[in-house]
Parts: C-alpha cells; sequence; structure tokens
C-alpha cells in the first residue's frame, strides 16, 4: 500500500526515455517515436531488449539448447539500433540487454535510472483482443507502475502540441497526483483539453479535485454527457484532434473486460493517435 502510494504521488522527470524493443516492424516505428520524443524533450533515451532464455522443462532439467549465437545475433541488432537512432535523432542513446524477461527488468531499470517514460509498440488493428494483444503490454496494463506510451504501428511521430487528457471521474484515485501529465504538458509546452464524460455515475466532486491537481498548468475543460464513456470521448477526440491521448485506468482495469477493450480498440486504431497511460 506505502509503495503504490509513492508511486502515485512521487514527483517524476522525463529526462530519460526507454523504449522496450523487439525488432519488430511495430518496435521499429516505436523506437523512432521515442527517439523523436526524447529529441523534442532533450532526454536521453534507453533502448531496452529481453532475449528471455526460459528454464528447461521439468522432465527434462538436463537439456542444454545452445543459444549462444542467438544472443549474440540480438545483441549485435540492439546495437545497430542504437547507431541508428543516435545518427538520425542526434540524441544519447544507451542500451540494455537481457536473458530475463522484459516486464521485470523494466520495472528495475525504472527505478535505477529514474525513468520518466516507458514506450512500447503494438501491431495489427486486433491488437488489443485478449489473443493477441502482446503479454509484454497486457502485464504492464495489469500492474503498471510507471507511465506508459503505448504506440500503434501506424502511427507516425508529430510535435506533441495538443494533449486530450481522457478523465474518468468514477476511476481515479485520490491519492494520484497526475505528475507523468504535468510534467510533459510543461516540458513540450502542450495545450490540456481534458474530456469528462458525466455519466449516471458521474462525481461533480471529482472535477473540483481535478482542478485542484492541475492548478499549475492551464487547461480547457469539455463535459459530454454520454451513458458510454468512452463513446463520450470519441466524440471529443473527433472536436480536438489531439497529438496524443492520455488516460488513467481504472480500480478494476479497464483493459481486461471484453467491452473495454473493444472502445480502446477504437481509441488506439481508429483516431490515430498514441496513448499514454499512468498509473493509478
Amino acid at each position: 500500500m506505502q509503495e503504490r502510494l509513492f508511486i502515485l504521488t512521487k514527483r517524476i522527470t522525463m529526462n530519460k526515455i526507454v523504449a522496450a524493443i523487439d525488432f519488430s516492424d511495430a518496435s521499429g516505428n516505436a523506437s523512432n517515436f521515442a527517439a523523436a520524443l526524447a529529441g523534442a524533450m532533450k532526454a536521453k533515451l534507453i533502448l531496452v531488449h529481453a532475449f528471455f532464455i526460459p528454464p528447461p522443462p521439468p522432465h527434462h532439467a538436463d537439456l542444454v539448447i545452445d543459444m549462444s549465437d542467438d544472443v549474440a545475433s540480438s545483441r549485435a541488432m540492439l546495437a545497430s539500433e542504437k547507431e541508428r537512432i543516435s545518427r538520425t535523432y542526434d540524441i544519447k542513446v544507451e542500451t540494455f540487454f537481457s536473458t530475463k524477461p522484459l516486464l521485470a527488468q523494466l520495472s528495475a531499470i525504472v527505478k535505477t535510472n529514474n525513468v520518466g517514460l516507458v514506450v512500447v509498440g503494438i501491431r495489427g488493428s486486433n491488437a488489443f483482443s485478449k489473443r493477441r494483444l502482446g503479454s509484454t503490454v497486457i502485464s504492464l496494463f495489469r500492474s503498471l507502475e510507471f507511465p506508459v506510451l503505448v504506440v500503434p504501428e501506424q502511427v507516425i511521430y508529430r510535435y506533441i502540441a495538443s494533449i486530450l487528457f481522457a478523465y474518468d471521474a468514477t476511476a481515479i484515485n485520490k491519492q494520484n497526483r497526475l505528475h507523468a501529465l504535468l510534467w510533459l504538458a510543461k516540458l513540450l509546452k502542450a495545450s490540456v483539453h481534458v474530456v469528462h464524460v458525466k455519466t449516471k455515475k458521474g462525481s461533480k466532486e471529482a472535477v473540483v479535485r481535478l482542478s485542484r491537481i492541475m492548478k499549475k498548468i492551464q487547461y480547457s475543460l469539455m463535459n459530454i454527457e454520454d451513458d458510454c464513456v468512452f463513446a463520450g470521448l470519441t466524440t471529443g477526440i473527433a472536436k480536438l484532434n489531439p497529438d496524443l491521448l492520455v488516460t488513467v485506468p481504472g480500480y478494476h482495469n479497464i483493459w481486461l473486460g471484453e467491452e473495454q477493450q473493444s472502445n480502446t480498440r477504437k481509441l488506439l486504431f481508429r483516431t490515430n493517435v498514441s496513448l499514454l497511460v499512468l498509473p493509478n
């Protein structure tokens, strides 16, 4: 409980960005996005690749598979990607290679290096179905400890001048200070538009609390009445045409239900905007 409170209230900086890569097309696009964003923010980029070597099955405990060539190849590809990004975007780039599971490595890297943002790519129009969404992204959303920027494969970086914060008044934790959103808006000098969808469960007190949290930045507030939160958000997105969407998953984790997955797919793939997910 205390650790979670620390995650939600600590002040973060955005001078280091991590891009998790697996050398797929979606990953390459996400690393390009992260590199361009790092350049705009004058931040250092850390490329992370995990070549996980699973342990042998219990009934073949003595089985040894030589994967040294594959590991060497992955290391070489990571070094090549570092060189390409450094040359193309003229930014500082570091790399981290591991043979352990990616999720645990990301958590450790974020904490050790005081990383402000993790960027991941997703592929395909059905990427948020349970069957096809990458297990790493699902795991990140289930136990979100740091801001995660999800970049769909078809989304190309453009300077972030306008941010839409999709605010669900029934979902946000009372302790959440939204530091990543505030810092990003300040650093990029971006305008922030809060879209609050009023449902039957809406709370006026939550909107008041939001104004207290965001008192240090200029923002506009759009109230939309709709029984479906994501339908209302889609309306707001169409009107505002933002460069970045920001959302906070609710206590019951909006990413896991079938209906919510369908709505999230619409946000990601029908609007052609990347999505920043904040811890809650």
